[in-house]
């Protein structure tokens, strides 16, 4: 929950902020890819889970939800995130959610659910993008220095000086 209780916070005071509109709306779409993935986690591990969409509400410690209304709320944060996240960020920026990754977010929990023509529209749409494509050689995507590669839809960059792990979806 530590992954949701952070994405609530920047939906519930990124509002308020002054600044850049187009710069906000890429924030608060990145947050909802990381509610959404962060829900979607919790929601294959555990099945009915407390679904926590503000600040107030993680005091509360509510009732455990549905899984299909947690499912309803990772697809409408997905989507929303899909609607404002760019194509692709310039190489200072490796690691941010990008409209692929918030298409490949959905295509996989449609295929969860085994909810097949969604997760083939939006396998489509990864692949129709342009932006992703495979290595040549399989081995290329395991040896050192490989990160970032066209293969990621989505790769969180982590720092060894904070020991955080590295999220991949590929």
């Amino acid at each position: 929950y530590q992954m949701i209780t952070r994405a609530n916070l920047v939906l519930a005071r990124v509002p308020d902020i002054t600044m850049d509109d187009t710069q906000k709306a890429q924030i608060l779409a990145e947050a909802k890819f990381l509610r959404a993935l962060g829900y979607f986690y919790l929601v294959r591990l555990y099945g009915d889970v407390p679904l926590v969409l503000t600040p107030e509400d993680q005091a509360a410690l509510g009732p455990r939800t549905p899984v299909a209304t947690v499912y309803a709320q990772i697809v409408k944060d997905a989507t929303e995130a899909e609607a404002a996240l760019p194509a692709v960020w310039g190489s200072t920026d490796k690691g941010r959610a990008t409209k692929g990754s918030a298409e490949a977010h959905l295509a996989e929990q449609y295929i969860w659910r085994k909810d097949w023509p969604n997760a083939a529209t939006f396998a489509k749409k990864i692949i129709d993008s342009g932006n992703y494509g495979l290595q040549a050689n399989y081995i290329n995507a395991f040896l050192p220095g490989s990160q970032n590669r066209n293969e990621e839809v989505f790769a969180a960059q982590s720092s060894s000086a904070t020991g955080a792990p590295a999220i991949d979806i590929a």
